[in-house]
């Protein structure tokens, strides 16, 4: 089955934690965090954390973070 992913990642700069969505729908999300995770170690930013959502996690966690639930 088809499965897209929409892919958060957590990152710090300067002591400050900043919550940025992957610009782009993942159908593999190890490959992904494994390509997130070669990239920022070229970077002066520290990656702190990187989840993988389907459109149904997502829309689920938004809700409850937002007070909806």
């Amino acid at each position: 089955m088809f499965e897209a992913f929409i892919v958060t990642m957590w990152f710090e700069v300067d002591g400050h934690l900043f919550e940025k969505k992957y610009n782009k729908i993942s159908h593999n999300c190890q490959q992904t965090v494994n390509e997130l995770r070669d990239k920022f170690d070229e970077l002066p930013i520290d990656l702190v954390a990187i989840k993988c959502d389907t459109s149904k996690t997502y829309n689920a966690r938004k809700e409850y973070l937002n007070g909806k639930r």
